[in-house]
């Protein structure tokens, strides 16, 4: 099982350009909310996800791959602190 800090490694490394701007844990994934300083990137969906069993590496949409109102207050909460 992978913790939030090899995670986060795994991110870096899929996305080395990116910032990671916070992190939640939604079911068996850590959700990340990730911004890019490519232009043209300003479109895209900012959420990724790692697995925590395999450490699988991939974009998240929180319109079809979860349920958008828990996604979204698991990211309020922690974007409040």
């Amino acid at each position: 099982m992978l913790d939030l800090k090899t995670a986060t490694n795994v991110v870096i490394k899929n996305l080395p350009n990116g910032t990671i701007q916070c992190s939640v844990e939604y079911k068996d994934m850590y959700l990340f909310q990730v911004f890019g300083d490519d232009p043209g990137e300003e479109e895209v969906d900012p959420f990724y996800s790692v697995n925590k069993e395999t450490g699988e590496f991939k974009e998240f949409s929180i319109l079809t791959d979860g349920d958008i109102g828990e996604v979204v207050s698991l990211f309020k909460n922690v974007t409040r602190r």
